[in-house]
């Protein structure tokens, strides 16, 4: 029952923190506010957006494979 209990303090003190920290980190002065439209912002342009990261992601690591070659 110890262990149990530490283990839900532990997990709480982390979501703690890291709500903290984002908190702190947030100025409030953001330029980049995203507004939701969804004639814009639909699962075509998430797919996009995935591809392109992908893309991007396997260069890099092609990059790296020839690097250590």
């Amino acid at each position: 029952m110890a262990k149990k209990s530490w283990a839900v303090a532990a997990l709480l003190a982390s979501v703690g923190v890291g709500g903290l920290i984002y908190y702190l980190s947030d100025d409030g002065n953001s330029k980049y506010k995203v507004k939701f439209d969804p004639k814009v912002h639909n699962i075509e342009y998430l797919l996009d957006i995935l591809e392109e990261m992908k893309l991007e992601y396997a260069s890099v690591c092609l990059h790296w494979y020839n690097m250590i070659q």
